[in-house]
């Protein structure tokens, strides 16, 4: 479900695939029920990230980020690997998920 937000692409806007737009609403629709997240290239490109709102990297009170596109932006200014870090440190710390990274 990557993409599921328009992004910046080489030639201009990408806009937002219709299995990310559906697999949000799908969620949306569905508030309790419960749902795992997924892949492996998920970390390749942190918009492809965009469709994990339940993770809480954005949108609550526990870190800065209003929305998803501000948790992007941001982490499109760090390097690569501290952004995967990063990113992998967030999602272990909300709800003792379990985040792991090959390199």
């Amino acid at each position: 479900m990557g993409n599921a937000m328009a992004v910046e692409g080489k030639l201009g806007m990408v806009k937002a695939s219709q299995q990310g737009i559906v697999g949000l609403r799908l969620q949306n629709a569905l508030p309790q029920a419960r749902v795992i997240y997924v892949s492996a290239t998920g970390a390749t490109k942190v918009s492809n990230l965009s469709y994990a709102n339940r993770l809480g990297l954005w949108q609550t009170g526990d870190f800065p980020f209003t929305s998803r596109e501000d948790f992007v932006e941001f982490i499109l200014c760090l390097e690569t690997f501290v952004a995967l870090c990063l990113t992998a440190i967030l999602i272990n710390k909300i709800d003792n998920s379990i985040c792991t990274i090959t390199l």
